[in-house]
């Protein structure tokens, strides 16, 4: 069963107010993600990104977008200070194994991840094999969808209605 196709635009009605959403950090960060949201950084109003962002690796604020945006991060990258300051970044000191634990259980209501395409239905996590799988479990289905450079999956939380994938248009 292939889920349904949105557009990158239509992707921005999934960040609703209240949403706490799973977008990729390190090197599976998602750059389309990043155009999209500064070209419509009302989108991010009232929504939490929960993410592993990287010191060294990932320089991208999204908090900065909005002032009402937040982002909850496990290290905390130079390019988030600003926002830190200000009190948008909420760093949360774990270990690698203790971010997983705490991922299994984080409510998490829309995710985007990084998937290889798929192969007979099947997909890999490819360059997030860290996270990912553990954010996926809480959702029903996993579609992965090239979406040109970038390629990602959109999932349907098992708590919340949302659209199931992205195309890259």
């Amino acid at each position: 069963m292939n889920p349904p196709r949105v557009s990158l635009s239509e992707l921005l009605r999934e960040f609703r107010p209240g949403r706490s959403i799973y977008v990729p950090g390190a090197s599976a960060e998602l750059r389309c993600l990043q155009q999209l949201l500064s070209s419509e950084p009302a989108s991010l109003a009232q929504v939490t990104l929960v993410s592993c962002l990287l010191p060294g690796m990932n320089g991208f604020d999204y908090a900065g977008l909005h002032p009402d945006c937040c982002i909850e991060t496990f290290l905390l990258p130079p390019a988030l200070r600003p926002s830190f300051v200000e009190g948008r970044v909420s760093v949360i000191p774990l270990t690698y194994s203790g971010i997983a634990a705490h991922l299994a259980t984080r409510r998490i209501d829309l995710a985007l991840l990084h998937v290889t395409p798929s192969h007979e239905g099947l997909c890999s996590f490819g360059i997030a094999a860290d996270f990912g799988p553990i954010v996926a479990q809480g959702f029903e289905y996993l579609g992965p969808e090239e979406t040109g450079a970038d390629q990602c999956a959109l999932h349907r939380s098992k708590a919340t209605d949302t659209v199931s994938s992205v195309s890259g248009s």
